[in-house]
């Protein structure tokens, strides 16, 4: 699986300090993940030039916001067109008072350069979504997403979000290796996809999960926030 690491040697000065930027949003947020317990961490990163997916974000984010259900965390580098008061609302309920006292900020797509080694992905394999079942074990498996237009991209995340979910009340290894399985299994019959082309590994972060799902939790909704203001 080991691949070149071909991320810029020098994204930005903002990405490099970006722990230093909102260091107290993530206190509080894995604050937020304790008393917390969600069946599935679900992290979709690429970088700024992946249109395919992030034009699909950007145009669907409310969408997968609600198709991804009350079990599952899904967090997504790339922000949404535009914001309504219905989205805070839902927001605010799962996030409670941590929605008004939250710094602002306007995230990058580079970050999850930073992201993406820090949760043992090669970077070569972005655009990808991660994803884990317990934030006090370091472990998951990743996938690089298929580059496949808005049509199949909708039938992608509605099969994901409709298995995770299905998969909720297993046992967090039994979760992963059936979720695995079954993902390799759609994306050949689906989508006639080549068994080079499908990259679905396990993986172990390489420093705490808590730690690097509340930094991303921080920067999302540090800039939904500001996008409702």
């Amino acid at each position: 699986m080991k691949k070149k690491d071909n991320a810029p040697l020098d994204v930005s000065e903002q990405t490099r300090d970006i722990s230093f930027i909102f260091s107290t949003n993530v206190d509080k947020f894995k604050e937020f993940l304790k008393k917390t317990k969600y069946s599935f961490y679900v992290i979709l990163l690429g970088r700024e030039d992946d249109h395919f997916i992030k034009n699909f974000m950007i145009k669907n984010w409310k969408n997968l916001h609600y198709m991804s259900g009350e079990k599952i965390l899904f967090l997504s580098i790339y922000k949404p067109d535009k914001i309504d008061n219905e989205i805070k609302e839902d927001l605010k309920k799962k996030f409670g008072d941590l929605i008004d006292n939250t710094a602002t900020f306007d995230p990058s797509p580079a970050w999850s350069y930073k992201y993406a080694r820090l949760l043992g992905i090669p970077i070569s394999y972005l655009p990808c979504i991660f994803i884990g079942t317990d934030i006090n074990k370091n472990k998951g498996i990743f996938i690089k997403v298929p580059k496949l237009n808005e049509k199949y991209l909708r039938y992608f995340f509605e099969f994901l979000f409709n298995n995770l979910n299905e998969l909720a009340d297993l046992d967090e290894e039994e979760k992963l290796k059936k979720l695995k399985e079954n993902i390799y299994k759609f994306l050949l019959e689906k989508f006639k996809l080549k068994s080079k082309e499908i990259f679905i590994e396990y993986i172990l972060p390489n420093i705490d999960t808590q730690k690097i799902i509340a930094e991303i939790i921080s920067m999302v909704i540090g800039g939904l926030i500001r996008g409702l203001k």
